[in-house]
């Protein structure tokens, strides 16, 4: 769609309406126009991302890199702040997004025992995102681990 703005725009409309993708379109967009050093573009974006979503600290982190790369160095630093939780106010585990990541790694290597242990490191302000959260949930079903469905009950 490069090149086809019309068509591109019609793409955006159809994915941001789709079930599922409300709250990741802008952000894709924005890590996309950021890898082609489209840096004014990712930072529109990465601010529609961040409002949709604004305790997700992979979009805040995205955010400050986005700040920074247009020069507006205060702006990066306090989206920073906001990917570690805030400063000294944290909401979430600024390595929750990691930690995430890392369940996945041994959910899908069959350490079912490390994925449940770190599952229960990952605060539960951490599952805003509604396929992470069932993946979860899922994974402590497929276990009957009531102590982690307790700890991912929102």
């Amino acid at each position: 769609l490069l090149g086809d703005d019309r068509g591109a725009e019609e793409t955006y409309e159809l994915l941001k309406n789709e079930k599922g993708w409300e709250r990741k379109t802008d952000f894709y967009i924005s890590t996309f126009s950021f890898e082609q050093g489209w840096y004014d573009k990712a930072l529109l974006f990465a601010i529609k991302a961040h409002a949709v979503n604004p305790v997700d600290s992979t979009i805040s982190f995205h955010l400050s890199r986005c700040y920074s790369a247009v020069g507006e160095k205060e702006a990066a630093l306090n989206a920073f702040k906001l990917a570690q939780g805030g400063s000294g106010q944290a909401q979430f585990n600024s390595q929750s997004w990691l930690s995430f990541y890392q369940f996945t790694l041994e959910r899908d290597s069959g350490r079912c025992e490390e994925a449940g242990e770190t599952l229960l490191k990952i605060p539960k302000d951490y599952f805003q995102d509604a396929e992470e959260l069932k993946a979860a949930v899922d994974f402590a079903r497929g276990k009957k681990d009531l102590v982690l469905l307790r700890h991912l009950k929102q």
